[in-house]
């Protein structure tokens, strides 16, 4: 019998009442680098990591080499409850994460959207304003890259710093096509009154037709109505397409990135409004087919590739019967 090998084992599943049982019989506690500890804490089994700390647990174990503590283990994973034990029992909250940014808790709890961890660490003394290798106030980056609204909106009002002078924050949110988010990075950059190129191509981008159709109404320089019109088609976001083709958007001709976007990602109610804009018939040709029958096969052949996924996904999981 490994102890050991139970003991993690235990730990993973939060089984208190065996880890006792194992640690009683002599189980090594900071076996495999204190794999019981860092496997609990993954997980959020709280009275487990309490009983393993009281049993002498390194809490400060970097369990891969990588700085994964159990705090930033309980981070990632937002179990708010243990990173609360593992702070009042001392885990460093300012550590730094696998990228040597210092605060690599606040940094791993903001990039996936737990709000309610974020809030605990800063409470704590978590820096709002650390930054990572693209630059400070990564807290806030991070939640919004990600599209995580509750956490962005939450370090805003805490005193995070939007100064994101390329928009990288802004677009990154609507690839994640999170309007709120997107509209939340508007109002504090005020983006709308500085830099209405820039807000129009992300709200198409995220498929807010109706903030699209209000910014059309003010003075946007042709080029960012061609660049909005091309990321709503590749994103398939029809209607404003057909508005931002209304208000002059061009085609592109035979090198359009958004008509080629929006048939690759299958997007054929999109596909089939630019085709009816061709106005040119010459543009239609390509290598003696036509851009139409190019285009569709295309989208078949994304639909077909899709289909296959989902088919050996689901062979996969029929249980392998033994004989």
């Amino acid at each position: 019998m490994d102890l050991d090998k139970e003991l993690i084992t235990a730990s993973t599943s939060g089984e208190i009442d065996n880890v006792r049982r194992l640690l009683a019989l002599g189980a090594n506690i900071h076996a495999a680098n204190d794999g019981a500890l860092c496997r609990a804490a993954t997980k959020g089994h709280v009275g487990t990591v309490e009983l393993l700390l009281d049993h002498g647990a390194n809490i400060h174990v970097d369990a891969d080499e990588g700085h994964d503590t159990p705090l930033q283990l309980g981070c990632i994973y937002g179990h708010v409850n243990t990173v609360r034990l593992l702070l009042a029992r001392g885990a460093d909250i300012h550590a730094a994460d696998a990228f040597d940014a210092v605060d690599g808790p606040l940094l791993s709890a903001a990039e996936f959207g737990h709000v309610d961890t974020v809030r605990l660490l800063l409470d704590n003394g978590a820096n709002i304003h650390a930054a990572d290798y693209m630059g400070r106030d990564a807290p806030l980056r991070r939640a919004a890259c990600n599209g995580y609204y509750r956490t962005a909106q939450l370090l805003l009002n805490r005193g995070a710093d939007i100064s994101d002078s390329d928009g990288h924050m802004l677009r990154m949110a609507a690839e994640h096509g999170s309007i709120r988010t997107v509209r939340l990075l508007l109002r504090a950059g005020r983006y709308r009154q500085t830099n209405p190129e820039l807000a129009l191509v992300v709200l198409a981008t995220a498929g807010c037709f109706q903030d699209v159709e209000s910014l059309l109404l003010e003075r946007i320089d042709d080029l960012a109505v061609d660049l909005a019109f091309r990321r709503a088609a590749v994103k398939g976001h029809t209607e404003i397409v057909a508005l931002l083709l209304d208000q002059g958007a061009s085609m592109r001709g035979d090198d359009d990135e958004g008509l080629r976007g929006a048939a690759v990602l299958g997007h054929t109610a999109t596909v089939s409004l630019l085709l009816s804009r061709y106005a040119n018939t010459d543009l239609l040709t390509i290598r003696g087919d036509t851009k139409e029958a190019h285009l569709l096969k295309a989208v078949d052949a994304e639909l077909q590739k899709r289909r296959r996924v989902v088919l050996r996904e689901w062979y996969r999981s029929i249980p392998v019967m033994e004989i």
